[in-house]
């Protein structure tokens, strides 16, 4: 597996960008720190988000 250290270097490779909830969006202590910008990133990219 390789390791990706930057997500904005990849995201063009893929159609589809899958979140799972817990751990990478939030955590029993509330949102994980800078999630919001990476959802404004992609909004900014045009990528379709949704729920």
């Amino acid at each position: 597996m390789q390791r990706v250290d930057n997500f904005k270097s990849i995201i063009d490779q893929y159609d589809v960008i899958f979140f799972d909830a817990f751990g990478v969006v939030k955590t029993y202590q509330g949102l994980v720190p800078g999630i919001e910008n990476t959802f404004a990133y992609l909004t900014e990219q045009k990528r379709n988000i949704t729920s």
